[in-house]
């Protein structure tokens, strides 16, 4: 929380224009961070197939792979759903 107290701070001696180019800056970044999240999922899942259309590897042998992928997209998805809540 000392952020939004640094924040306040700075909007209370900087005009209109500051504190939307700032808030700007911050909601662009989480945006950022979001499809690049969803980008690597997408990347993830591709990999998948990949091994088992083209490299023809069992289910078994990729598990950890799929729960690693599972992993990373639930953190992910938990973050960006807590923050943009």
């Amino acid at each position: 929380m000392l952020t939004v107290h640094v924040l306040n701070m700075i909007f209370k001696y900087t005009g209109k224009f500051y504190e939307t180019t700032i808030l700007n800056i911050i909601f662009t970044a989480m945006y950022v961070r979001l499809i690049q999240a969803v980008f690597i999922t997408i990347a993830f899942v591709g990999w998948i197939v990949y091994q088992m259309a083209v490299r023809k590897k069992r289910f078994s042998e990729i598990s950890n792979d799929i729960l690693a992928i599972v992993f990373f997209a639930a953190v992910w998805i938990g973050l960006c759903y807590w923050l943009l809540k």
